[in-house]
Formats: C-alpha cells, structure tokens, sequence
C-alpha cells in the first residue's frame, strides 16, 4: 500500500508541474474553477434539419460511455479513500519518514483527497506534523516547509473542514499552530528567498487565510530587496495575496508603485487589473500608478473576463 501511495505522489508531482507551467502565477495553483461545458445546440440535438426543438435520442455509445466514466471515477475515488486511511495508520509510525509524510501529503492535497477527512484527522495531521516533522525540516531545505504549509492550507480550505470548523463554532483555524511554529522557524530565511518563494510563501498564508504579521512584514522587506529580479507574474501575486490578508507595508506598495509603470509593458493586461484591485483593495492612493494601470487594461479590456475587472 505505500508502493502505492509513492506512485500516487509522482502522479500528483507530475500533475502539479504541468498546472504549474501552463498557469500564470498571478492566477494561484488552486484547483481550477471548474463550469459545465456550454451546449452546442447544433450538434446535440436541440435542434433538427427541420428545425423541431425535439432532442433527438442519445447514442448507444455515448451512453455506455458516460457509465463507464462514471464506474472509472467511483473506482479512483474508493482507490484514494483506502490510501488516505493506509497514510493514516502509517503516519505515526517509523515507516513513514518526514519527508515522505510531507510529499505524500502534497500529492493527496494535489488531487483534492484529504486523508483524514475532516477536522478531527486534519487535526491528528497538524500535531504530527508539529511534533515529528517541523524539527526535521529545520534543517532540510526551506521548500519542504513550504510544501507542507501548502498542503495543509489546501486541506484547511476543504468544504468539508470550514463547514465542520464552523459548526464547532472553534475561534482558530485547525492550523494555526504549525503555522505559527512554522513562521517562526522561517524568520531567520526568508531574505534568503527567491523572488517567486516569497510569492509563493505569501500565497500558502493566504490560502490558510493566516495572517500573521511579523512574518508578513519580513516577507514585504525581503520583496523590496528583491524587486530587480521580480517577473510580472510572482509580484501580481504577492501583491494579489498581500491584499487578501488585508496586509499593507507603505515602504513596498510604494516601492512597487514607482516600479510597475516604467516595467509595464512586461506586465499582461490581467495582471494590470490584478494590481489595480489589490491597491484599490488596500486603500493604497497613487494617481500615476493607477493611471498607467488603466491604460494597459484598457489596451486588452475585450480579453480580461469579468471577474477579472469586477471589484
């Protein structure tokens, strides 16, 4: 059963690079929002040579078809559920290795399947993980922490979880105390970051709906410091992320206020309205800023979507 989960991780690694590769970083590795396909009413019949609104009958195939979707997907899931319960019996046991527990839960996160279910076993997860892998991941690379903060922030943010979260009517977030410890042992790192790890580190809290002052404030420093190696997409969303934890460093904002107008043209139109919603979002007044904004996304208006230009 672990042969199985491993295969399972590289399946979601594999996964998550060509997410990771065909999306911009602006728009957050989340799942996709997924909308029912439209209707081509001149194909599926809706509408015959005669012009009768009479559906005509499906195929044979098409039928057999969407059973056999239908017996593939019931399999996968059952497949996933027995994993989840494997990884945790394993969990608290020497056979499962820090850093095999961290990527095992990634890939879990990464095909929408929580292995403990609800908060109870999220809870079972985030002990653990406070226990038994934080300490070792101290001295690992900073991308293991950051891969299972993102995990976590992604299981956190399940239906199942907040409606459980909420029914207890509990004042903190299940992962509020790996996220504290966590940020305390990133203090000391973050300047060492790379542009895109403190945007990508930004987006984790915010996806947690952590917000976490001290650690937030250290990442718009380090950001600052950092603004000559910046590429469009990772500054849109740290920005994007900042504003949605409702946190504001005037030294950065301004900072990348006076930036963004002489580099506009690297920037695409979404993510001109992207930063035009953040600044607005935070409050944050700047005359030139918006002004350049608004030029580059009306220069590509007929291509935003409308959740892109509603505030």
């Amino acid at each position: 059963m672990l042969d199985t989960a491993v295969h399972l991780h590289k399946t979601a690694q594999q996964r998550h690079r060509l997410d990771r590769s065909s999306r911009p970083l602006d728009q957050g590795f989340a799942a996709p929002n997924l909308k029912p396909a439209a209707i081509d009413e001149t194909s599926s019949g809706f509408f015959d040579a005669g012009g009768s609104t009479a559906p005509s009958a499906p195929s044979v195939s098409g039928v057999v078809s969407t059973s056999s979707a239908a017996a593939e997907a019931e399999t996968k899931q059952k497949l996933l559920q027995r994993l989840g319960s494997e990884y945790m019996r394993l969990l608290p046991t020497p056979a499962m290795e820090p850093l095999l527990s961290v990527r095992l839960l990634h890939a879990f996160s990464e095909v929408g399947q929580h292995p403990g279910v609800g908060v109870k076993g999220l809870q079972e997860i985030c002990r653990h993980m406070c226990t038994e892998v934080l300490p070792a991941l101290r001295a690992a690379s900073p991308d293991h922490l950051l891969t299972l903060l993102w995990a976590v922030a992604k299981l956190s943010s399940q239906e199942r979880v907040l409606v459980e979260e909420k029914v207890s009517g509990s004042p903190r977030p299940v992962h509020t105390d790996l996220f504290n410890q966590a940020a305390n042992s990133l203090f000391a790192r973050v300047h060492t970051f790379q542009f895109g790890q403190l945007s990508y580190l930004t987006q984790t809290f915010a996806m947690a709906g952590f917000y976490y002052y001290p650690l937030l404030n250290t990442i718009a420093s380090a950001a600052r410091l950092k603004l000559r190696e910046y590429d469009p997409s990772s500054l849109t969303n740290l920005v994007r992320c900042l504003a949605r934890l409702n946190f504001s460093n005037e030294s950065f904002f301004n900072d990348v206020a006076e930036r963004v107008p002489r580099d506009l043209e690297s920037f695409q139109p979404h993510q001109a309205a992207t930063l035009a919603k953040s600044f607005a979002q935070l409050k944050l007044d700047n005359k030139a800023l918006y002004e350049a904004l608004s030029v580059k996304i009306q220069s590509g208006t007929m291509k935003l979507s409308s959740s892109q230009v509603t505030p």
